[in-house]
């Protein structure tokens, strides 16, 4: 009989089923208080709520996407290992996990802004959405995998003293298609590699990488060509900013890393997530840590 796991061990296998690693990709909520000028202390700390609101809420939703995926899992040379995938946890401790993530999302969003509950009731219905039906959908799944990231943006504008910005969300929404699709175009590439011809779960084929590429590379420079936009815009914030012209230096490193990012892919040298291999990445570290410079110097003067 195999013994049961340690506790350490079982804590390991929740949080690789709640993927916090995945929680990072939240942070986006914090954009509108970093770039509007709302930065204060009740603002942060509402944020942060929000922070936690959408992170609990995403691993309610990955615990979900899993135990409906768990047959195109197990067939996925590297899903198979995930904990529902794998056996380690079973589908009943995931349903009941779950249904409690959902109560606590619940019992810390009624003390939010109306718009902010909109903003999670949709991104919620979306992610759902995603897992049971679009996700199988060519295109359609890298769209709303845009938006739900475009979403954690908006979420953020609701509890800053920032304005609503469209071009920002414009520009993360080309930005995020571009992200997703790098993302098809890695397993696409990884499965060519392995002579498989069709990714479990989903519709597309490794004959479809030129033309995700393209698409891809399109939606870089389209997303670069908004952020100019936006930050010219008459809308922008520049009364906060002491030296706006530090912001045009982001630019060049948006369309380096993304370009890199594809140069990478196209090389079967990159993670399959592309937010998961920019944290590991050190040049994606340190061009992450200019531009937070670069935001400073554009704040302070110099």
């Amino acid at each position: 009989m195999t013994p049961p796991p340690s506790i350490t061990t079982y804590i390991r296998l929740w949080m690789r089923a709640f993927r916090v690693h995945q929680w990072v990709k939240n942070t986006l909520i914090f954009v509108p208080l970093i770039l509007g000028g709302g930065l204060s202390l009740p603002n942060f700390n509402i944020t942060l709520l929000g922070f936690l609101i959408l992170s609990l809420n995403a691993s309610a939703t990955y615990i979900i996407n899993d135990l409906l995926d768990l047959q195109s899992d197990r067939n996925h040379p590297i899903k198979k290992k995930r904990p529902f995938a794998s056996g380690a946890l079973s589908v009943g401790a995931g349903i009941c996990a779950a249904v409690v993530l959902f109560l606590i999302v619940i019992a810390l969003a009624i003390q939010m802004p109306t718009k902010f509950l909109i903003i999670l009731g949709s991104y919620t219905a979306l992610t759902l959405l995603y897992s049971f039906s679009l996700k199988r959908r060519a295109i359609i799944d890298v769209l709303t995998i845009a938006t739900l990231f475009t979403l954690r943006i908006a979420a953020g504008m609701t509890l800053s003293a920032s304005p609503v910005s469209y071009w920002l969300l414009l520009f993360a929404f080309f930005f995020f298609i571009s992200l997703a699709l790098v993302k098809r175009y890695a397993e696409l590439h990884d499965l060519a590699e392995a002579n498989g011809h069709k990714i479990s779960g989903r519709v597309y084929i490794t004959t479809d990488r030129p033309f995700i590429m393209s698409t891809g590379l399109a939606s870089t420079f389209a997303g670069c060509l908004v952020f100019v936009i936006y930050i010219t815009n008459e809308h922008f914030p520049q009364d906060i900013y002491a030296t706006p012209q530090w912001l045009w230096a982001i630019c060049g490193i948006l369309v380096y890393w993304l370009v890199r990012i594809w140069f990478l892919a196209s090389r079967g040298n990159m993670n399959q997530d592309p937010i998961l291999f920019a944290l590991r990445d050190r040049a994606s570290l340190a061009m992450g840590a200019i531009t937070l410079l670069l935001v400073i110097l554009a704040r302070v003067g110099t």
